[in-house]
């Protein structure tokens, strides 16, 4: 099961696989795949997410009318947050437009074909608002190196769902995901950590 159901935005017929989404960077991520030659132009954007970090993302910035990224369901605005690798199946994160500019030709040389692990931000601050309220609890196991950067965040006791009287507490937050909690695709920046064995 993932970590949602798929949003309205992305229920139309196309060759993408929902991911989940990203509440801290206000996304929602699925996964394409895109024949060559794909027709789209990416850059490298800096931007802030909602709890203030800087991060740098790919974004596609032209989109070609008919190409095949278009067919794949593509549209200027996404962000390029992950690529296939050259031989097998296995998504590897990347944050630079280098990285993806040499992953993608890398797989091209071997295959017809690339996915690619997409971010589409929220249409708007209502969508971000109705999915802060919702909260699912899931168990992952990983093995190491696991990957993960965590972060104690202080935030106030819910009075609306009787957990407490409105006073701040200390929660743990993960702040960023590589290695294998980035591999596993269940672990999202802004997902709150409350158990560890």
């Amino acid at each position: 099961s993932g970590r949602s159901r798929m949003p309205s935005l992305l229920s139309v017929s196309m060759k993408f696989s929902w991911v989940g989404e990203n509440l801290d960077r206000q996304t929602y991520a699925y996964e394409v795949l895109i024949a060559k030659p794909l027709g789209m132009k990416l850059v490298q954007e800096a931007v802030t997410s909602s709890s203030g970090a800087k991060l740098n993302v790919v974004v596609a910035t032209a989109v070609e009318p008919g190409s095949n990224a278009e067919k794949a369901g593509v549209k200027i605005g996404d962000r390029v947050v992950a690529t296939q690798a050259t031989l097998g199946d296995n998504m590897w994160p990347q944050s630079t437009l280098d990285g993806i500019v040499t992953a993608v030709t890398s797989r091209l040389k071997y295959h017809d074909d690339v996915k690619l692990r997409l971010e589409r931000p929220f249409d708007n601050a209502s969508e971000l608002s109705a999915r802060t309220s919702t909260c699912e609890s899931f168990v992952v196991e990983l093995s190491k190196p696991v990957g993960i950067e965590l972060e104690e965040r202080e935030i106030a006791k819910n009075l609306a769902m009787g957990g407490g009287d409105g006073q701040p507490e200390m929660a743990v937050y993960v702040k960023a995901v590589g290695g294998n909690a980035a591999l596993s695709g269940r672990i999202l920046v802004g997902d709150r950590v409350t158990a560890v064995s």
